[in-house]
């Protein structure tokens, strides 16, 4: 299942995005549209770059 969080009022995402799997690996949606993650499932969540809560909640504060 893919799990898009969405700012309210933005439908664009930013290359700088976060992409991240339920096993809590995670990349940014430019480098998954790069095509080296296609061996990926299609189950993640992809997280705005600026959401510092949902960034922290999942782990991945820092980038």
């Amino acid at each position: 299942m893919l799990a898009v969080v969405a700012t309210q009022g933005s439908d664009a995402r930013h290359p700088d995005d976060l992409v991240v799997w339920p096993d809590g690996f995670w990349v940014t949606l430019d480098e998954l549209r790069s095509g080296d993650f296609n061996h990926r499932s299609d189950d993640f969540e992809v997280v705005p770059h600026d959401d510092r809560a949902r960034t922290r909640e999942l782990g991945v504060e820092g980038v």
